[in-house]
């Protein structure tokens, strides 16, 4: 057997790699910004020194061409104080990431300012609750929208739905309707419900009715949700179970392969895309719901 791999200590995942692509462009647009950025901070990321990136410096005032210079691809709009933020943290673990086996004690302290409550990132904390001041008071005073979440969609709304994806009549309706009630009951998370595992699911005897662990993909932790008879069959979790096996041909799995409720969600790149389509979908069938309707909107309560 050789030799396993030395683990890395920072994520590799696609979408880890897409932000910090992104994060990288927005850096290069900062360094060319003016002469003066030019001459410190040109060439991007992975042609300046430790010396001058592990300086609290350089992220001050990369926070400062987000906040006030940097727009968002396809709508030239500012973007929010979380988007900002999220830029930052990105920029902190790439620079950390690269040197923290420094022997330079600079660097060393500098590596630190990402730890929780260290005296050494006193400074980052405060950038970080001067960026969301900042961009609250200029989203105040443009006029700008304070609220990113999803439009809420209610009970009757994915009531509508249901009916809408029963009178379809076809396997793939069935399906979306399933991976509806579904990510219905876990919040508007359409990537728990597309993760939700046939061994992940119990029968609660006291309560009477279904209970699942929902894996949560960020956190890397498990929440447990509900899953009951609805009053009648547009409303009813195990009625749009039944028309899954019913319609849809159910997919056999191998000793040991994870076997997942929404197979076909499951192999989606983005959940929630998907879902969000098929209910963008439902527009002309279901004329209240909202233009901008997506798998994120679930209401708080039923």
């Amino acid at each position: 057997m050789p030799m396993p791999e030395a683990m890395e200590t920072h994520g590799r995942s696609a979408s880890l790699k897409k932000q910090q692509g992104t994060v990288r462009a927005a850096f290069e647009a900062f360094g060319e910004c003016d002469e003066e950025c030019a001459k410190v901070y040109g060439g991007g990321l992975d042609q300046l020194s430790e010396e001058t990136l592990c300086h609290e410096d350089v992220v001050r005032r990369f926070a400062t061409f987000l906040v006030e210079d940097w727009r968002a691809a396809g709508t030239g709009e500012h973007i929010g104080g979380a988007t900002v933020l999220q830029y930052l943290s990105v920029l902190m673990n790439i620079i950390v990431n690269k040197y923290r086996s420094s022997d330079d004690a600079k660097t060393k302290k500098f590596c630190l300012s990402l730890a929780k409550h260290a005296p050494e990132g006193a400074w980052y904390r405060g950038l970080k609750a001067e960026v969301r001041k900042l961009c609250f008071k200029r989203a105040l005073e443009n006029g700008e929208s304070l609220d990113n979440s999803a439009t809420p969609v209610g009970f009757q709304q994915v009531k509508q739905m249901a009916v809408a994806l029963a009178h379809r009549s076809t396997p793939r309706a069935m399906e979306t309707k399933f991976a509806l009630r579904q990510t219905w009951a876990s919040g508007g998370r359409a990537a728990e419900s597309a993760y939700l595992l046939y061994t992940g699911l119990k029968w609660d005897y006291d309560q009477q009715c279904t209970v699942g662990l929902w894996p949560q993909l960020k956190t890397f932790k498990v929440k447990l949700a509900v899953f009951v008879a609805g009053i009648d069959a547009s409303t009813c979790y195990y009625t749009d179970w039944g028309d899954v096996m019913a319609l849809s041909q159910p997919p056999i799995f191998e000793d040991g392969e994870a076997c997942f409720l929404n197979t076909k969600l499951s192999l989606a790149a983005h959940p929630a895309r998907v879902l969000g389509a098929s209910m963008k979908d439902l527009r002309k069938d279901c004329p209240e719901l909202p233009e901008d309707v997506s798998a994120g909107g679930r209401a708080p309560a039923w």
